[in-house]
Protein backbone atom coordinates (compact mmCIF):
# COMPACT_ATOMS: atom_id res chain seq x y z
CA UNK A 1 0.00 0.00 0.00
CA UNK A 2 1.26 3.47 -0.84
CA UNK A 3 0.68 6.77 0.97
CA UNK A 4 1.63 9.97 -0.83
CA UNK A 5 0.83 12.78 1.59
CA UNK A 6 2.48 14.08 4.70
CA UNK A 7 2.02 17.23 6.79
CA UNK A 8 3.87 18.03 10.01
CA UNK A 9 3.01 20.90 12.32
CA UNK A 10 4.63 21.87 15.61
CA UNK A 11 5.52 24.92 17.66
CA UNK A 12 9.11 25.84 18.54
CA UNK A 13 9.33 28.56 21.19
CA UNK A 14 12.94 29.22 20.17
CA UNK A 15 11.82 30.35 16.71
CA UNK A 16 9.44 33.14 17.81
CA UNK A 17 9.98 36.80 16.99
CA UNK A 18 8.16 40.12 17.14
CA UNK A 19 7.17 41.02 13.57
CA UNK A 20 7.47 44.76 14.20
CA UNK A 21 11.10 44.33 15.26
CA UNK A 22 11.90 42.69 11.90
CA UNK A 23 10.20 44.90 9.32
CA UNK A 24 6.85 43.08 9.46
CA UNK A 25 8.30 39.69 8.48
CA UNK A 26 5.53 37.18 9.22
CA UNK A 27 7.22 33.93 8.21
CA UNK A 28 10.42 32.38 6.89
CA UNK A 29 11.31 29.33 4.81
CA UNK A 30 14.14 27.41 6.45
CA UNK A 31 15.90 24.21 5.31
CA UNK A 32 14.89 21.36 7.67
CA UNK A 33 18.49 20.52 8.56
CA UNK A 34 18.94 24.03 10.07
CA UNK A 35 16.24 23.66 12.77
CA UNK A 36 14.82 20.92 14.96
CA UNK A 37 12.16 18.80 13.31
CA UNK A 38 10.58 15.53 14.44
CA UNK A 39 12.41 12.43 13.23
CA UNK A 40 9.27 10.55 12.19
CA UNK A 41 9.74 7.53 9.97
CA UNK A 42 7.64 4.60 8.78
CA UNK A 43 8.81 1.56 10.74
CA UNK A 44 7.35 -1.06 8.40
CA UNK A 45 8.60 0.47 5.17
CA UNK A 46 8.75 -1.79 2.13
CA UNK A 47 11.20 0.62 0.52
CA UNK A 48 14.98 0.44 0.84
CA UNK A 49 15.21 3.86 2.48
CA UNK A 50 13.39 4.61 5.72
CA UNK A 51 12.56 8.20 4.76
CA UNK A 52 10.40 8.40 1.64
CA UNK A 53 10.24 12.18 1.59
CA UNK A 54 11.89 14.91 -0.44
CA UNK A 55 13.35 17.54 1.90
CA UNK A 56 11.45 20.79 1.33
CA UNK A 57 11.74 23.92 3.46
CA UNK A 58 9.91 24.40 6.75
CA UNK A 59 7.59 27.43 6.87
CA UNK A 60 8.20 29.08 10.25
CA UNK A 61 5.72 31.72 11.43
CA UNK A 62 6.59 34.50 13.86
CA UNK A 63 4.51 32.66 16.51
CA UNK A 64 6.94 29.73 16.32
CA UNK A 65 4.45 27.55 14.44
CA UNK A 66 6.27 25.35 11.96
CA UNK A 67 4.69 23.76 8.88
CA UNK A 68 6.57 21.07 6.98
CA UNK A 69 4.98 19.41 3.95
CA UNK A 70 7.60 17.21 2.31
CA UNK A 71 6.30 15.36 -0.73
CA UNK A 72 6.87 11.67 -0.40
CA UNK A 73 5.64 8.19 -1.13
CA UNK A 74 5.52 5.69 1.69
CA UNK A 75 5.25 2.02 0.80
CA UNK A 76 4.27 -0.61 3.34
CA UNK A 77 4.10 -4.35 3.18
CA UNK A 78 0.72 -6.07 3.43
CA UNK A 79 0.11 -9.64 4.52
CA UNK A 80 -2.42 -10.85 1.97
CA UNK A 81 -4.75 -13.77 2.78
CA UNK A 82 -6.78 -14.79 -0.28
CA UNK A 83 -8.48 -17.78 1.34
CA UNK A 84 -11.92 -16.24 0.82
CA UNK A 85 -11.15 -14.46 -2.48
CA UNK A 86 -13.03 -12.64 -3.99
CA UNK A 87 -14.95 -12.01 -0.74
CA UNK A 88 -11.92 -11.24 1.40
CA UNK A 89 -10.89 -8.12 3.32
CA UNK A 90 -7.24 -7.20 3.73
CA UNK A 91 -5.72 -4.98 6.40
CA UNK A 92 -2.58 -3.05 5.53
CA UNK A 93 -0.77 -1.30 8.37
CA UNK A 94 1.49 1.73 8.17
CA UNK A 95 3.39 2.25 11.41
CA UNK A 96 4.85 5.74 11.91
CA UNK A 97 6.84 6.96 14.85
CA UNK A 98 9.87 8.82 16.06
CA UNK A 99 13.18 7.04 15.83
CA UNK A 100 14.58 8.65 18.99
CA UNK A 101 11.66 10.11 21.00
CA UNK A 102 9.11 8.15 23.03
CA UNK A 103 5.37 8.75 22.78
CA UNK A 104 5.63 10.76 26.00
CA UNK A 105 8.11 13.16 24.37
CA UNK A 106 6.60 13.44 20.88
CA UNK A 107 2.81 13.29 20.50
CA UNK A 108 1.80 12.32 16.95
CA UNK A 109 -1.79 13.20 16.05
CA UNK A 110 -3.91 13.02 12.93
CA UNK A 111 -5.17 16.31 11.51
CA UNK A 112 -8.74 15.04 11.75
CA UNK A 113 -10.33 12.19 13.68
CA UNK A 114 -11.71 10.54 10.54
CA UNK A 115 -8.25 9.17 9.79
CA UNK A 116 -7.15 11.42 6.98
CA UNK A 117 -8.20 13.20 3.81
CA UNK A 118 -9.08 10.96 0.87
CA UNK A 119 -9.95 13.73 -1.61
CA UNK A 120 -6.95 12.78 -3.78
CA UNK A 121 -7.43 9.02 -3.34
CA UNK A 122 -7.05 7.09 -6.61
CA UNK A 123 -9.17 3.95 -6.84
CA UNK A 124 -7.67 0.65 -7.90
CA UNK A 125 -9.63 -1.60 -10.28
CA UNK A 126 -8.94 -4.67 -8.16
CA UNK A 127 -9.33 -3.32 -4.62
CA UNK A 128 -11.77 -1.07 -2.78
CA UNK A 129 -10.85 1.00 0.25
CA UNK A 130 -13.55 0.07 2.75
CA UNK A 131 -12.22 1.89 5.79
CA UNK A 132 -9.37 3.56 7.60
CA UNK A 133 -8.52 3.97 11.23
CA UNK A 134 -5.63 4.87 13.48
CA UNK A 135 -4.29 3.69 16.79
CA UNK A 136 -2.05 5.79 18.96
CA UNK A 137 0.52 4.11 21.20
CA UNK A 138 2.29 6.07 23.90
Amino acid sequence: MDLATWTWEWNDVNLRWNETDYGGVKDLRIPPYKIWKPDVLMYNSADEGFDGTYQTKVVVASSGNCLYIPPGIFKSTCKIDITWFPFDDQKCKMKFGSWTYSGWQLDLQLQDERGGDLSDFIKNGEWDLIGKYHLQWV
